[in-house]
């Protein structure tokens, strides 16, 4: 809401000049510069009556069915029909996203559906252009978008070549006309406040936690400081060499991403959840599904102590209880297992045939005695 606030005043690339730790409780404005537009929109709206709350909510809940659509039609197209009709309904009713976009309110959802809405348009339909203008427009929502770049990129320049210019052109104009204002005219914020930003410190999740657990602080402070993004790039890179090796894995190389950047992340926030909801079913589903059901319980559990029992339109965080802290630590378990399960299923294996037939050599043919010649018989 002061962001919003902060557009309506400086407008959608000057709000990247106001310092918003100056106001009690606030952050830094720490989003690509798309959304400064978004909320831009959202003001035009609340003049008519429809509110912030409103709108940020109705928008990601209308991108997580959009999300769950994609993983029916993804997973049609490679499982059978009830299976995928199972998957994308369990996207649609899962409480965790329920949560995350009906009640949390924020653009992750809209971020995931986009990436989801990319990668499929380049590698299932092909629409190159537009699936390179959906990618366009998620990374200038969440900057996350990036770690779904390397395998299309790696699955374009291999596999289909001959799409990679339309889809590279699409994302091009996207990001150039998104980003070019905010980069001419506030390039050192954007640079600091989102190129740079590394979380708000929240040390509850993943590795990061695991190794203050076991008293490893330099591990972790390092994690959580120098190398913040290196995790995140070990997760887009690995799923790059899966879209290299097997063509017909590129959308979940994408998905593998996702999950992996969620894994890996020394940074946490309740949001980021979303980030693997949907994708985790192009992996292994019935994990996926146990995710969904645990984060769901999770959130339903922060929520409900951040309003102290009675439920409000805005909730005031405050720090977890340690019966979270251990149930974060079993939904992290969980992930890890739709991770593996879904890298062991993607990957090759060794000395299995190909999907493609390899042409072979034709046999070569035994060589004909000649026939006798005929006789010609004159009636």
């Amino acid at each position: 809401m002061a962001f919003a606030r902060g557009v309506r005043e400086h407008g959608p690339v000057g709000v990247y000049g106001i310092d918003f730790r100056a106001a009690p409780g606030h952050w830094l404005y720490n989003h690509p510069p798309l959304i400064g537009y978004y909320l831009q929109a959202i003001n035009v709206l609340s003049q008519h009556g429809i509110p912030l709350r409103v709108t940020l909510r109705t928008v990601s809940s209308a991108a997580d069915v959009i999300s769950a659509l994609l993983i029916y039609e993804v997973l049609r197209r490679r499982v059978s029909v009830v299976k995928a009709c199972l998957c994308g309904v369990a996207v649609a009713c899962s409480p965790l996203l329920l949560l995350t976009s009906g009640y949390h309110g924020n653009t992750d959802p809209l971020c995931v559906m986009l990436v989801l809405l990319g990668s499929f348009l380049i590698i299932d339909e092909p629409r190159p252009f537009w699936g390179g203008l959906a990618l366009g427009l998620a990374v200038g929502i969440k900057l996350v978008a990036v770690v779904a770049l390397p395998v299309l990129a790696v699955y374009l320049l291999v596999h289909r070549r001959q799409y990679l210019r339309g889809a590279a052109l699409g994302f091009a104009v996207t990001v150039g006309v998104s980003w070019g204002p905010a980069v001419i005219t506030h390039w050192a914020a954007l640079q600091h406040h989102v190129f740079g930003y590394t979380g708000i410190g929240n040390r509850g999740w993943g590795i990061v936690r695991f190794a203050d657990e076991a008293g490893w602080h330099p591990a972790s402070n390092f994690l959580a400081g120098p190398g913040a993004h290196l995790m995140p790039l070990l997760a887009a890179s690995l799923p790059a060499l899966l879209a290299w090796r097997a063509r017909d894995k590129a959308m979940e190389a994408v998905a593998l991403s996702l999950v992996g950047t969620l894994v890996l992340l020394p940074a946490f926030a309740l949001q980021y959840l979303s980030w693997a909801a949907a994708a985790a079913f192009l992996l292994a589903p019935l994990s996926a599904t146990v995710y969904n059901l645990l984060g769901g319980l999770i959130m339903f559990e922060v929520y409900n102590h951040w309003n102290h029992g009675v439920w409000t339109q805005i909730a005031k965080a405050r720090p977890p209880m340690q019966r979270t802290l251990w149930l974060l630590a079993l939904l992290w378990a969980t992930l890890v297992t739709v991770l593996f399960t879904g890298a062991r299923r993607a990957l090759p294996t060794p000395g299995a045939t190909s999907s493609t037939p390899t042409p072979t050599t034709p046999p070569r043919a035994r060589p004909t005695e000649p026939e006798p010649p005929r006789a010609h018989v004159h009636l």
